[in-house]
């Protein structure tokens, strides 16, 4: 599995939980730390995990991946409306932006809520997305590719926002 800088992860998270563990789930770069300080029910330290850099979430790593792959088709010759393109470009960016600024923030709740503004910019990327095939900017491949990137970011974030909430409880 790839990293979110191109690296391979290990097959074991943090402490050596393993990857099915509940705190360290597919949102999150095994490896990474977040503490609640409380440890979990196999003893102190079972469930803690920390995440230093927002860059170690993967909905951020994958979001990156979104944007780069719709600044790619958005800016191809045969997408001729520039602000359709830059509507999506904005959204894209807004999706790993607000997981950033969540993470910076300090506050669990903030967080969580910023994860949300996340999904309701991959929910604009889908709708737009909808508008440039019909419009034949982009090809129905290109579109089954990028709406099933938004869905699956969607996805890692509700299981980050799960997470987050179980171990901050």
């Amino acid at each position: 599995m790839d990293g979110h800088d191109g690296s391979t992860t290990s097959e074991n998270g943090p402490a050596g939980c393993p990857l099915g563990d509940p705190v360290v789930t597919a949102g999150m770069q095994p490896g990474t730390t977040l503490s609640n300080g409380k440890g979990g029910p196999g003893g102190p330290g079972r469930n803690r995990i920390e995440i230093a850099r927002f860059e170690d979430l993967r909905p951020w790593s994958q979001s990156r991946r979104l944007a780069s792959a719709i600044y790619q088709a958005a800016g191809s010759a045969g997408f001729r409306d520039r602000d359709l393109a830059d509507q999506l470009r904005r959204a894209a960016v807004s999706v790993m932006s607000n997981i950033a600024e969540g993470f910076g923030s300090g506050s669990s709740a903030e967080f969580r809520r910023f994860l949300r503004y996340s999904s309701r910019s991959l929910s604009e990327i889908q709708s737009h997305l909808y508008v440039a095939l019909d419009q034949k900017f982009v090809d129905l491949k290109q579109f089954r590719a990028l709406y099933q990137g938004a869905a699956q970011i969607r996805e890692l974030l509700r299981e980050v926002e799960a997470t987050w909430a179980e171990v901050w409880r």
